[in-house]
């Protein structure tokens, strides 16, 4: 930086940007004080753009800011201006003390002091630079010892190992002399930090031991081993801190070198909390670090009924299943062989097999729940496994495994199962077809019909009564194929209100089921063409039934197909209830219909005294209108026009 003078006699630009006059205004400014030049200054630098004016600042001494700062009210908003939206990278790289003090009073916040702290430690720089580019700028201050502090920390965070060895080596409190001010380099060229009132020496004092041992937890956790060795050489550091929460953190991440350094420690327990570490070297599936734990004689395994063996074996983490079978500590049947539960609900079935060669193990516990468990997730494999085990009754829970597994769908595990004579299809009111046939389990389905034990038509014909209603229509063709099945018992009129016609036709072709006069109706009011179409081939049909109902409730929701269908039926009267369906159609605009209806010479297109017209006119289908007025029968002028 040079000072005032230097820059007023240099002519020099920034993109283009001449800064003399600008210079000159500083020099005014600082000089006379007068709120007329205050006024001149802000309306000229407010001309030049935000990158401009801060390489402009950027390019003025230290002594020179001070004065216009203190002089010119508008400066340090104008500043904070112009750096809103720059990020802390970008500010400090302008080596500009006074801009970042800027920065930090703008952003006020703790993420900003970490992008400062990441811009300048990450990039490298000179160690003591860094401290005192810091205490000048603001960034931390000599009288606060916590942001000191967070500094440290950030360091052990990010494994900036040169800084924390700087810091520990420095005899607990790091001194900043003048002749360290006069060395610096690059952004430390400000000779006078007076200016800013830093005294000649500035002691940062650091405890790595703050906010409950804070750095080294962190720095076990990001598994940087380097700093952990050197925070555990300070006498003010508790590796055991938080219940030993420093070696837990370290287990969770896998981080096996500072696990090894921390357990060198004699005041980190590795059986603390019950054993923590352990558990969550396990949960993460960390072979290495649960044979180190494993290796203390503090460590027990078997903490918890054995909830570390029970976790690896859910996990699927089978090298640590086999360390931890081989520890006698260790009682794979607790928590009534909570360990091949837990492996056949996930489907691991290696460390199934692994379990049962286990004499302890029982897989038969808990009413099978094993193989409850692994049928009801559809594990092919571990149902195999246990099935070939003696002790392993399929039956247990009423035959559950197969109720369960016929429910999801595993046709496969189903197939396996019915192979098994003690194994019963119609258990529980044979709820296996029942269910199978309600979640459209088609394979299933047909798996059991094959049984002479399955009966399809139990409790009242459930199976194809949750088929139809869940519209699986592959299996309704199923049961209806099954002389016991009465699909008579699904159908009533209320069914049509739907839109999965084909489910019905399926039923109504079958001739157990009964005809309601109601079906054609309720079938063209929701628009089913296909089941129209059905219900009129059927001689039990009447399409005129309730006053030709049927062809009034098609026209009226504009189904201009079931319209064309019902006026092929010569039962079928168009007229009928007044000429309704013309009436209909007119107030509702379907030009379409109307057509078709006035094929039929007995439609009237003038009843009720010119209705149609007179409905369609007030409603706005301009063309229906057109179209009713070529027709000689209708009459505009009607009931005084």
């Amino acid at each position: 930086m040079c000072p005032l003078s230097q820059i007023k006699v240099t002519k020099f630009s920034l993109d283009g940007y001449h800064v003399e006059d600008l210079c000159y205004f500083f020099h005014r400014l600082v000089g006379y004080q007068g709120l007329a030049q205050q006024k001149t200054f802000s309306m000229r630098i407010e001309t030049y753009p935000p990158e401009i004016t801060l390489n402009i600042l950027s390019h003025l001494d230290s002594s020179t800011l001070r004065n216009v700062a203190l002089v010119s009210r508008s400066l340090n908003s104008l500043c904070r201006d112009r750096i809103r939206n720059y990020s802390a990278k970008r500010i400090v790289s302008l080596n500009c003390p006074y801009i970042i003090k800027c920065y930090v009073k703008e952003k006020n916040g703790y993420d900003l002091k970490l992008e400062i702290y990441e811009k300048i430690l990450v990039d490298g720089d000179n160690i003591e630079n860094v401290i005192h580019f810091l205490t000048y700028s603001g960034s931390i201050s000599t009288n606060s010892c916590a942001i000191n502090n967070s500094l440290l920390q950030f360091a052990c965070l990010y494994g900036i190992t040169e800084f924390v060895m700087h810091v520990l080596n420095s005899n607990e409190n790091l001194i900043i002399s003048n002749q360290l001010k006069q060395s610096r380099s690059g952004l430390n060229q400000i000779s006078d930090l007076q200016t800013l009132g830093v005294n000649d020496q500035i002691e940062i004092k650091v405890d790595p031991s703050a906010d409950d041992n804070y750095a080294i937890r962190k720095a076990s956790r990001a598994g940087h081993a380097d700093i952990v060795k050197l925070l555990l050489s300070d006498k003010r550091v508790d590796p055991g801190a938080l219940n030993n929460i420093a070696l837990m953190q370290a287990c969770e991440s896998g981080h096996v070198n500072v696990v090894e350094l921390l357990l060198s420690d004699s005041r980190v327990d590795p059986s603390a909390d019950e054993d923590s570490a352990l558990r969550m070297a396990t949960v993460c599936g960390h072979t290495n670090i649960v044979k180190l734990l494993l290796s203390d004689s503090r460590v027990d395994p078997g903490v918890y009924q054995n909830h570390v063996l029970r976790c690896a074996s859910g996990s699927g983490f089978i090298d640590i299943v086999k360390i931890l079978l081989l520890d006698t500590r260790v009682s794979p049947e607790s928590l009534n062989n909570g360990s091949i539960r837990f492996a056949s609900r996930e489907g691991h079935s290696e460390i199934v097999k692994l379990l049962l060669a286990d004499p302890r193990v029982n897989p038969s516990s808990e009413d099978n729940y094993s193989l409850r468990l692994a049928s009801e997730k559809g594990h092919l494999e571990v149902v195999k496994l246990l099935l070939d085990d003696l002790r392993v009754d399929p039956r247990a829970g009423d035959n559950y495994a197969l109720r369960v597994a016929s429910a999801n769908g595993h046709s496969e595990i189903v197939k396996i199962l019915l192979k098994d004579p003690r194994v019963d299809p119609s258990a529980e009111d044979n709820y296996a077809i029942q269910w199978s046939s309600c979640y459209g389990h088609t394979d299933v389905v047909k798996l059991l019909l094959q049984d002479e034990r399955v009966d399809p038509s139990a409790n009242d014909n459930s199976a194809i009564q949750f088929a139809y209603q869940h519209y699986n229509v592959d299996i309704v063709r199923l049961l209806l194929a099954h002389p016991k099945v009465d699909p008579s018992t699904c159908v009533t009129p209320w069914h049509y209100t739907d839109q999965h016609s084909e489910v019905t036709i399926e039923l109504l072709s079958d001739v157990r089921v009964e005809i309601d006069e109601y079906m054609i109706s309720m079938a063209s009011d929701y628009g089913h063409t296909d089941v129209v179409k059905l219900l009129l081939s059927d001689s039990r049909v009447d399409p005129s039934v309730n006053s030709n109902d049927a062809i009034i409730a098609a026209a009226r929701g504009g189904y201009t197909d079931i319209v064309k269908v019902l006026m092929c039926d010569s039962r079928v009267d168009p007229s009928d209830q007044q000429n309704e369906c013309i009436k209909t159609v007119s107030a509702f605009g379907h030009i379409e219909i109307a057509k078709l209806l006035l094929t039929d010479s007995r439609v009237d297109p003038s009843a009720g005294d010119n209705c149609c017209i007179k409905s369609s006119s007030a409603n706005g289908h301009a063309e229906l209108v057109k179209y009713l007025l070529t027709d000689s029968r209708v009459d505009p002028s009607a009931n005084r026009n």
